[in-house]
């Protein structure tokens, strides 16, 4: 999962999350076989704590194994406090394009948004306003980019 939606999720939830880990691992070699030193040390930091060890193994069972190694801790992960939810009907950021929706008397275009807080619909909402379903039309020039790569696309016009 890539961290900046986990870290969305949880700014939305109000959560933290808890990453808790135990590895360990045993050897055949000895610690100097390895060369490694026994140690035992622990980590600490705001988001964090990790327990490190390396020693001799004395557990009572695998007679082969003479060394020890475990890395033991938790990490916490934060939402990000930068980031600002956007709800349902949130159309702050949203730009909405006009669109021509017919022609008047004298032949000129008419225009209108496409944002549906400023169309009609079949609930009532924004009465003398185009339907929200009202069929659009655009210049023939929005089609160039399509006309001028023909090894890629093509572009079939049908009059319904």
């Amino acid at each position: 999962m890539k961290t900046l939606f986990i870290r969305q999720y949880l700014t939305i939830r109000k959560m933290v999350l808890a990453i808790f880990f135990d590895y360990s691992r045993l050897s055949e070699k000895t610690l100097a076989e390895l060369g490694i030193e026994e140690y035992q040390r622990e980590e600490k930091g705001a988001d964090h704590i990790i327990s490190l060890v390396a020693r001799p193994w004395t557990g009572m069972s695998n007679d082969n194994k003479r060394s020890h190694g475990r890395a033991l801790g938790k990490k916490l992960v934060f939402g990000d406090r930068k980031f600002k939810p956007r709800g349902f009907g949130d159309r702050r950021e949203q730009k909405y394009i006009d669109f021509i929706i017919g022609v008047d008397e004298s032949g000129k275009e008419i225009l209108h948004t496409s944002d549906e807080a400023h169309l009609s619909n079949y609930f009532g909402a924004n009465p003398g306003e185009p339907h929200y379903l009202t069929p659009v039309f655009f210049r023939k020039e929005v089609l160039n980019k399509y006309y001028s790569q023909p090894e890629k696309l093509s572009v079939i016009l049908r009059r319904g």
